[in-house]
């Protein structure tokens, strides 16, 4: 069984459903944004070496909305190899809050 099969396969175990609930339950909030997690919300592995995919502990995991979970995976694609694309990400959002609420940053 490949990688992606036992994924697939973990998922849908009693452990894997538990662990879900019991994160949504106890972090209530996206990681990322603050913002109340929404149905289909994720449990976002931070450990992503395949090895490790079974092992529920907490501290490696972030509840985020589908959304967020998207922009962490993206973002971390960048990150890993240039850390200072968080600064330039920050310098372009600081500029749109200026331009569009008229709020000096």
């Amino acid at each position: 069984m490949n990688f992606n099969e036992r994924k697939k396969a973990f998922r849908k175990t009693k452990a894997w459903r538990d662990f879900t609930k019991w994160l949504r339950t106890e972090r209530k909030v996206d990681a990322l944004t603050n913002a109340k997690l929404r149905k289909g919300s994720l449990s976002h592995h931070m450990d992503l070496n395949p090895d490790n995919y079974e092992i529920l502990d907490p501290d490696k995991f972030e509840a985020l909305n589908m959304k967020s979970h998207d922009v962490v995976h993206f973002m971390y694609n960048y990150y890993k190899k240039d850390r200072s694309v968080i600064e330039r990400l920050k310098r372009i959002l600081d500029r749109m809050v200026e331009l569009n609420e008229g709020v000096q940053i």
